[in-house]
């Protein structure tokens, strides 16, 4: 039978602070931050007004992103950086339309100043029951600062791949699609549209499908009716490479 003397006492105790200490490193080693990066970063708090599929988000932290919102009675649709992320992933396409939102979801979303933050989860699921996090991010200016221009649009994955090629056609694109070449008009080039990875500005530009894929290394083209085709500079995956890439019409 174990005797209860001092002896023992110190050796369990010793035990149980060793114990303690493998646990806390175990917990440190094997935690994982979902939380994003940004210049303002809010956790967005259950319970979400839910509508079929479509969440809402307008509590109080938010008001200081309302700023940066779309204004939605001034058709100002595209212009708001923030981005929703869904544990630590980007979600959208952004400034999308409400019908947009509600029949095609998977991760939709637009931020508007009236009705907040509006979104569906990547899977359509309930955002309220299906355990993941959600964050409105204000992205850090001195690393994804945006460029200048007469209407500058970011361009917010999932973008649709094809091998090493890129599409964009999201809602937000509509506010520039005067201004795309047409690709039922042969060698149509007249399209001033530039497209920006993070400050650098990509090219070349009115490039055929063909020569995207085979080339690659920024090569883009914007058509009216298959929006923003473009590669990334080094042809990595602008889902997953870490960059930012945005729609700009020139002053």
């Amino acid at each position: 039978m174990l005797s209860w003397n001092r002896r023992t006492k110190w050796i369990v105790g010793l035990a149980a602070i060793a114990a303690y200490f493998a646990l806390a490193e175990w917990s440190a080693r094997s935690f994982v931050d979902l939380t994003p990066k940004g210049e303002v970063v809010i956790q967005l708090f259950r319970p979400f007004e839910v509508h079929g599929n479509v969440a809402f988000s307008n509590h109080a932290g938010t008001d200081r992103l309302l700023a940066f919102a779309d204004d939605e009675e001034a058709g100002d649709a595209g212009s708001s950086p923030v981005v929703i992320y869904e544990n630590n992933k980007a979600l959208g396409p952004a400034h999308s339309s409400y019908a947009d939102i509600r029949d095609q979801g998977m991760g939709r979303f637009s931020f508007w100043r009236r009705f907040g933050l509006v979104f569906t989860a990547s899977d359509n699921s309930d955002p309220n029951t299906n355990g993941r996090y959600y964050w409105a991010v204000l992205p850090n200016p001195s690393v994804d600062m945006p460029p200048r221009g007469k209407v500058v649009i970011r361009l917010v994955p999932p973008f649709e791949m094809h091998g090493n090629v890129a599409v964009s056609n999201s809602y937000a694109a509509n506010k520039l699609r005067d201004f795309a070449d047409d690709e039922n008009v042969r060698f149509d080039s007249r399209s001033p549209v530039v497209i920006y990875e993070n400050n650098v500005r990509l090219g070349p530009a009115h490039n055929t499908y063909e020569i995207i894929r085979d080339y690659g290394t920024g090569r883009f083209t914007f058509w009216r009716s298959s929006g923003f085709v473009f590669t990334a500079s080094d042809n990595s995956d602008p889902n997953t490479n870490g960059r930012s890439y945005w729609a700009v019409l020139p002053q």
